[in-house]
């Protein structure tokens, strides 16, 4: 449903004459689909609650109209992450030839990650369509594809289509080229759009995120303000301005922005764990804890998310000193991705040496290094954890033996060797491994060095600036 029809005359009289209706305990009738259209309203203002209600009221009304279910469905796997839900509520559709009733199969299966299961699914439907509808469907399932980020899928169906010059072809092709990394054609592909339609709010959300990938920050910044121009209430880009703010450092106007987002999305884990993130960017951390601990009430995934929510629990308390409780939820980390073994061992020790339990953390330590056996990633991680609580020879030596155990072709560690030879007043040592860094790690060294250097050096001249520095003395 577009935001255009939701601004509409039409549409806003619908709402009104509903709202009403409600209020006055009324029997004003209205059909699926105008139930329907005020349920998508709501969901678009991200009002979870509201929405489930009208779409209750649309499957009580109307029990054999297909869309409220499929709906309801969708909402299982997007609001509830369920998609054992979603299959017993499809199982309630009788018209399974219905499209979005199609649609909605194939995307239990991607959201289940079953990619090749759900093209054979729709393969073996368009087999069987008419001319008229199938031109329409391969466009539809490459934009699904695309939902998913599952580029390789989305491009096949789309080529499918010979109406390549329609706005929703642009649109789907866009998004691949943006999944595929090829951002100037996905930017060059959203101007021509924007051109056709300026007031496509996703279409200035899609061209700031190629922006962003390209690392035009000015732009990216630009074209989200238009479509928070267009609606200042727009979840998508309100999101998109707080993460070009963050991974520019303004961590003040990130927090305020994502705080902007959880109030659109007062569901949603996502404003609340990146605001924690920004507030311990400020060293605000008891401010970032409570943030984490509703991002955590919020989140009802498993896996990733749920594993980074608990993994910045463990840091923030772990710098608030309060380690029992930090070593909890560094353990909680196994029970949702228990392949981390030797990472949670890692944390486990930078907690210990964070709180001064220097005996616990040494042991942690040489668990994770038992456990990945002995590999350059692992020392190089314990040389940080060493090098950031102040334990600069021990995060040296650390390092010393990654590079013994590293091959030929490795580029990491270089920077924080750079930086713990600088801190012990091996000069010599410092500008060799500075040098190094510079060639083949640059973002390590930026990472490492950025406050050490004037914000307009590049990181590859990071060596020459400071072999004029000592010239200079």
């Amino acid at each position: 449903m577009s935001e255009n029809y939701f601004d509409s005359k039409e549409f806003k009289e619908l709402l009104q004459s509903f709202e009403k209706s409600e209020r006055e305990c009324s029997c004003e009738y209205f059909d699926s689909d105008q139930l329907m259209d005020i349920a998508e309203y709501y969901d678009m203002l991200g009002n979870v609650n509201r929405t489930r209600q009208i779409v209750e009221k649309a499957i009580h009304t109307f029990p054999d109209s297909a869309y409220p279910k499929i709906f309801k469905a969708r909402m299982a796997l997007i609001c509830d992450n369920d998609s054992e839900l979603a299959r017993d509520i499809a199982s309630q559709i009788s018209d399974t030839t219905d499209m979005e009733y199609i649609y909605l199969i194939a995307e239990i299966l991607l959201y289940d990650k079953q990619v090749e299961k759900a093209d054979s699914y729709l393969e073996k439907n368009y087999a069987d369509m008419d001319e008229d509808i199938s031109s329409d469907f391969v466009i539809d399932v490459a934009t699904l594809f695309a939902d998913y980020e599952i580029a390789e899928q989305a491009e096949k169906w789309l080529l499918r289509s010979t109406e390549i010059q329609a706005e929703d072809y642009q649109d789907t092709l866009g998004r691949i080229e943006l999944l595929k990394g090829n951002y100037e054609k996905c930017i060059e592909i959203f101007n021509q759009l924007i051109d056709r339609d300026p007031y496509s709010i996703d279409y200035w959300n899609h061209l700031s995120t190629a922006q962003y990938k390209l690392g035009n920050i000015p732009a990216s910044l630009q074209s989200c303000g238009f479509a928070l121009a267009i609606n200042p209430s727009n979840p998508d880009a309100t999101l998109m301005q707080a993460n070009i703010y963050l991974q520019a450092g303004d961590f003040e106007q990130a927090a305020n922005i994502y705080h902007k987002y959880s109030q659109l999305r007062p569901q949603e884990e996502t404003g609340f764990l990146y605001e924690a993130v920004s507030m311990s960017n400020l060293n605000q951390h008891a401010k970032a804890l409570e943030l984490y601990r509703q991002a955590e009430l919020r989140c009802k995934k498993s896996g990733e998310t749920l594993r980074d929510i608990y993994h910045n629990m463990a840091f923030t308390l772990s710098n608030l000193k309060r380690q029992d409780e930090a070593i909890s939820y560094a353990n909680k980390i196994l029970e949702v991705s228990p392949n981390d073994r030797y990472e949670t061992a890692i944390l486990r020790g930078h907690i210990y040496l964070e709180c001064g339990s220097t005996d616990m953390a040494r042991d942690a330590f040489i668990e994770a290094i038992n456990l990945s056996d002995g590999t350059p990633t692992v020392f190089l991680h314990i040389a940080i954890s060493a090098s950031d609580n102040g334990y600069i020879e021990y995060a040296y030596q650390c390092l010393q033996v990654m590079f013994a155990l590293a091959p030929p072709t490795w580029k990491d560690g270089y920077a924080y060797l750079a930086m713990c030879c600088k801190e012990m007043g091996k000069e010599k040592e410092y500008l060799q491994a500075l040098q190094t860094a510079c060639q083949l790690n640059p973002d390590e060294a930026r990472n490492v060095f950025e406050y050490y250097f004037p914000e307009n050096v590049n990181p590859e001249d990071y060596y020459k600036y400071a072999i004029r520095q000592n010239h200079a003395q």
